[in-house]
């Protein structure tokens, strides 16, 4: 009952955001923001199966490009709330390399509902294995030898995960124009398992798909 009144409460806000919400840029919001503050309120990141972007030894948000290191006994979500100005064709973008361990690692839309009915899809990146890139180096990176990425397992048969090697997971949306979109906050997010597991990640955002000229 409490998360439920939580949920309702945090909704409420997020549609007095939406109220006086100024059209910008789509991307994902900062947690202590209006945006963010309202979304959490929602409990939407409640329970073992959430993991923040905070770091242990500060308890700041760090945000990537950072790398990581994992020993969860649980499955675990890293997610990002997408702001209320996202509506239309959205790309949702992370690009990662494993360094260590055996662990999976991708970008699901699992919580986005029905809005994600597009599949996963991994690339291999033009980029120096065990390298550090720039957001730059991201951008101008070659995209080879890409496949639908399903599944997250310890085989990675429908998801290729080769440590070491650089990887970009995409996902497309089409959000719908009603603010909200849906009672519950929009929020792609990045999953790894419960296996010892490194992580290097340059890059997780969301951008407005841009037209063709």
């Amino acid at each position: 009952l409490w998360m439920a009144l939580g949920h309702r409460r945090g909704f409420d806000e997020v549609e007095s955001v939406c109220r006086f919400n100024v059209e910008g840029e789509c991307t994902f919001v900062n947690h202590d923001s209006a945006e963010g503050i309202a979304a959490k309120k929602t409990c939407w990141d409640c329970g073992v199966l959430w993991d923040g972007w905070r770091d242990s030894a500060t308890g700041m948000e760090r945000l990537p490009p950072r790398k990581l290191t994992s020993e969860s006994p649980y499955w675990q979500y890293m997610g990002r709330v997408l702001s209320l100005n996202c509506k239309g064709p959205v790309h949702i973008r992370t690009v990662f390399s494993r360094t260590e361990g055996s662990g999976c690692f991708k970008l699901t839309g699992e919580m986005l509902g029905e809005l994600s009915s597009s599949s996963i899809v991994r690339c291999e990146l033009d980029l120096p294995p065990r390298s550090s890139p720039t957001l730059q180096d991201v951008a101008r990176a070659q995209e080879v030898n890409c496949t639908e990425c399903s599944s997250c397992n310890r085989e990675h048969t429908s998801c290729p995960l080769e440590t070491g090697r650089w990887y970009s997971d995409t996902l497309e949306v089409w959000i719908p124009p009603s603010c909200p979109p849906q009672g519950w906050p929009l929020v792609p997010a990045v999953i790894r398992d419960a296996a010892p597991l490194a992580v290097h990640i340059a890059h997780f955002d969301a951008s407005h798909v841009q037209a063709d000229p």
